[in-house]
């Protein structure tokens, strides 16, 4: 088997594609077809996995410098990406379309059009209609904090509070009662503090 060079080995997979090529179009054929081990500096004892981004951006390089010869085999069409076309087959490439990479799109911010308070009643409802909790619920309001200067309280308190009087649900008057005797009344009281989407200065 004929030995090539990375400049060798492109040519021939372009050769064979027949078509316009990105670098990494010629890269794929050269990997799918284990045409790597044609190279002169390909040792089969170490294998593809660790030498292959070294021997993809060879081929590329080596591609790219012959394609800005005068006079080399190859020359390039398009941008971002670059397209590699035969230079021998030039006359036949006028009128090839090159494929037509979609553009990319940048995703909208997601702005939110209401603020983290309009979500309290729905939690609210949640609290109150959800047998795990069965809480009543109220929102605190850190603004009306008199204790320091205005924003100062703001990480101090949290969004809502709920409360949970599980006694309020035993249905014997005399159980009631008795638990009524004692300091402390079995209740349970949750906190919540409210985000429209967790980033690194809010978590």
């Amino acid at each position: 088997m004929k030995k090539l060079s990375y400049l060798e080995l492109g040519i021939q997979a372009l050769e064979a594609l027949n078509r316009p090529a990105t670098h990494l179009d010629i890269w794929e054929y050269i990997q799918q077809n284990q045409l790597y081990k044609q190279l002169n500096s390909y040792d089969d004892s170490i294998g593809i996995a660790s030498i292959e981004k070294r021997l993809q951006d060879s081929i590329s390089s080596n591609l790219y410098t012959e394609a800005k010869k005068a006079d080399g085999k190859i020359y390039t069409e398009g941008s971002r990406p670059k397209y590699f076309l035969l230079s021998a087959r030039r006359s036949h490439n006028q009128g090839v379309e090159l494929p037509v990479e979609p553009e990319d799109i940048p995703e909208k911010p997601n702005t939110s059009s209401f603020h983290e308070r309009d979500l309290h009643p729905l939690l609210s409802k949640f609290l109150n209609g959800n047998q795990t909790f069965d809480a009543s619920s109220r929102t605190i309001y850190h603004e009306q904090s008199n204790k320091k200067q205005r924003g100062a309280d703001k990480w101090l308190y949290p969004d809502m509070v709920a409360v949970s009087f599980e006694y309020a649900n035993y249905k014997n008057s005399q159980l009631v009662n008795f638990v009524k005797k004692f300091d402390r009344l079995p209740l349970k009281i949750y906190s919540f503090e409210i985000k429209i989407r967790l980033n690194f200065s809010n978590s």
